[in-house]
């Protein structure tokens, strides 16, 4: 609307030079266009991998040599899990398409390959908002 036109009255918007168009969406909106909720369960499966290769020095000679990186903190666990419950809440495609992969089976099943020092506290309340979102979709979809 313009500032002195009269209330109600719209016009059309004019795009000006070196303006850039841009669409947001939510991801629980379009994970469907890269292969639906599933494609966040290879995540569970690296998480034991080293995150890069590190160079470091050893000895007074300066001799160097490749040392394998860390582990991906166990933090990582909890939001991947925390990702798949906020891309199921109030998502009816997103419920369905997880009851149609048996999706909750195959969580437990990626989480059985973690390492136990990843399995913390934390993983266990995010898995508990898991369920709870699960469960609030009881009568829809699971």
């Amino acid at each position: 609307m313009l500032e002195q036109s009269p209330a109600g009255e719209l016009c059309d918007a004019v795009i000006m030079a070196g303006t850039h168009l841009c669409c947001r969406h939510l991801v629980q909106d379009i994970v469907h266009c890269v292969g639906g909720i599933g494609v966040f369960f290879p995540l569970l499966t690296e998480l034991d991998q080293p995150v890069a290769e590190a160079l470091a020095f050893m000895g007074v000679s300066g001799e160097r040599r490749y040392v394998q990186g860390c582990p991906v903190e166990s933090h990582v666990v909890v939001e991947v899990i925390e990702l798949v419950t906020g891309v199921l809440a109030g998502n009816f495609a997103n419920q369905q398409y997880m009851h149609n992969i048996a999706g909750m089976a195959v969580l437990g099943f990626l989480l059985q390959s973690v390492l136990p020092q990843n399995l913390t506290i934390k993983v266990v309340s995010a898995l508990e908002g898991l369920l709870t979102t699960v469960a609030k979709a009881n009568g829809k979809t699971f």
